[in-house]
């Protein structure tokens, strides 16, 4: 669970206001870790304290295109009562 440390110390280089070096402390990961759930969202607090929206925007679509891949789609009736969506 090495990646846990690299994102406590990326959380801490965020909290004294060093966004790029908490940044960095996540591309420092090996791959394999870096699309953890964890490390993705991160990456979505760094760049919004860095006000790069345009990049946290890119970054949020690639993970929610994923879990649309991974993840079965819902019938219809699962959406009724959701304020309009499906015809509830």
């Amino acid at each position: 669970m090495d990646w846990q440390r690299h994102v406590t110390a990326a959380s801490g280089f965020l909290d004294l206001g060093m966004g790029q070096e908490a940044w960095d402390e996540l591309d420092s990961m090996p791959p394999e870790d870096r699309a953890r759930s964890e490390v993705v969202v991160m990456r979505l607090v760094i760049l919004q304290s860095m006000q790069r929206w345009d990049k946290a925007a890119e970054i949020a679509i690639g993970a929610v295109r994923v879990v649309l891949r991974l993840c079965p789609p819902l019938p219809p009736r699962a959406f009724r009562g959701c304020g309009g969506l499906a015809g509830s």
